[in-house]
């Protein structure tokens, strides 16, 4: 299962790692200071520009694992007017809503990490 916190982490270490570059690249110039700003800018932009693809990545996938688990949902309805041994579907159901909720959360960290609200009851 595709952990949403994960990927949050390995996005963040790619922005340090990039960051790290701009600023060490920044020094080796002679003019230090009027580079050091540009390079700040840049990871500014950077930054502001990776979370905002991040976002709208995040939100397909909310709106994907909230897709899944209303097809789940429908699923264990019919399987249960027939009835049908649910114990493979509700753990599935399961599964899809904690990846719901996990895609959510991270979602949430990111607009946290812009500035920005969230409201969960639009959702």
């Amino acid at each position: 299962m595709f952990s949403a916190a994960a990927h949050f982490n390995s996005h963040s270490r790619e922005i340090i790692h990039i960051a790290k570059l701009l600023v060490a690249d920044a020094f080796d110039i002679s003019t230090r200071r009027a580079t050091s700003n540009r390079a700040t800018q840049n990871i500014g932009c950077l930054m502001t520009h990776h979370i905002d693809e991040e976002i709208a990545f995040a939100e397909r996938k909310v709106e994907q694992a909230a897709d899944a688990v209303s097809n789940q949902i429908h699923l264990v309805f019919r399987l249960k007017t027939k009835g049908i041994d649910l114990s493979g579907a509700e753990d599935r159901l399961r599964d899809l809503n904690l990846e719901l909720r996990q895609w959510k959360e991270y979602k949430t960290l990111l607009f946290i990490r812009k500035g920005m609200t969230v409201d969960h009851q639009s959702e």
